[in-house]
C-alpha cells in the first residue's frame, strides 16, 4: 500500500544587512511579542530567524520539543505557513526567491546557511553566510498513514513559497548540508509542511509587500 508522506518544512529568518553596509535590525510580532532579526539582501528584506509563531493544529516543534522551537522555529504545513507571517510580511513568491538567488550570486554572499556549526552537520563546503539570512538545518516532519516522525535536523532546511504548482502542490526551496546549492521542489501543500521565511518591502506602505520568505 502506498504511504502518504508529509514533509514539514521550516520558517523564516531576520537579521539586517545592507550589502555595502552591515547593520542589525529587528522587528516585533505583536501577536505574541516575539522579536526577530531581519536582513536586507539587495532590495529585499528577509526574516533572519525561523518563525516560532504558533498556528493551532498545523505547526510543530521538532520532536515535539519546545527547545527546538526556540532554536529552529516551528514546522508548518502550507496553509499554516501563510498565517505564520506577521503583519507587513508574507510568504515569498517564486519570483521573490529567484531574485534572492540572483542577489546571492551578484553580491558574492556565499551560502544562505548559518555559520553556526551546531546547526548543520559537518561537510566539505566552505562558503560562509555573508547575507545574514542565517538558515538553520531545521529538518522536517514525515506523515504516513501509519506513523508520524521527524527527520533530517541539521541536514535540510525547507522553505515554503506562496506559488501554487497546481491544486495540490506548491513550490518550496531548500538547502542541504553537503553543499551550498539552493534547490526548488514541488510539495503537496495539504500534506507537506515547511518553515517559510517572510518577505516584506519596508519601503512600501502595503501590509504585505516584501520582506522575508514568509508572509502572503
Amino acid at each position: 500500500m502506498n504511504k502518504l508522506k508529509i514533509i514539514i518544512l521550516i520558517l523564516a529568518f531576520c537579521s539586517t544587512i545592507c550589502i555595502c553596509q552591515t547593520k542589525h535590525e529587528s522587528m516585533n510580532d505583536h501577536r505574541d511579542g516575539q522579536s526577530y532579526p531581519i536582513t536586507k539582501i539587495g532590495e529585499q528584506w528577509w526574516m533572519a530567524k525561523n518563525s516560532n509563531y504558533y498556528v493551532q493544529d498545523n505547526s510543530w516543534c521538532y520532536e515535539d520539543n519546545s527547545d527546538n522551537c526556540e532554536k529552529y522555529g516551528r514546522l508548518y504545513n502550507w496553509s499554516a505557513a501563510r498565517k505564520a507571517c506577521p503583519a507587513g510580511w508574507r510568504l515569498p513568491s517564486k519570483k521573490d526567491v529567484e531574485v534572492l538567488f540572483t542577489n546571492v550570486d551578484i553580491y558574492e554572499l556565499g551560502s544562505l546557511k548559518s555559520n553556526e556549526k551546531s546547526s548543520w552537520l559537518e561537510s566539505d563546503t566552505t562558503l560562509q553566510d555573508n547575507s545574514g539570512f542565517n538558515a538553520l538545518g531545521a529538518g522536517e516532519r514525515f506523515h504516513t498513514y501509519a506513523t508520524k516522525m521527524f527527520a533530517d535536523k541539521n541536514k535540510f532546511s525547507f522553505f515554503w513559497t506562496s506559488t501554487k504548482i497546481n491544486r495540490k502542490e506548491s513550490l518550496a526551496f531548500y538547502l542541504y548540508y553537503k553543499d551550498n546549492l539552493i534547490r526548488k521542489e514541488a510539495k503537496k501543500k495539504g500534506f507537506i509542511v515547511g518553515i517559510s521565511s517572510c518577505a516584506g518591502d519596508r519601503g512600501r506602505a502595503s501590509n504585505y509587500t516584501y520582506g522575508s520568505a514568509k508572509g502572503a
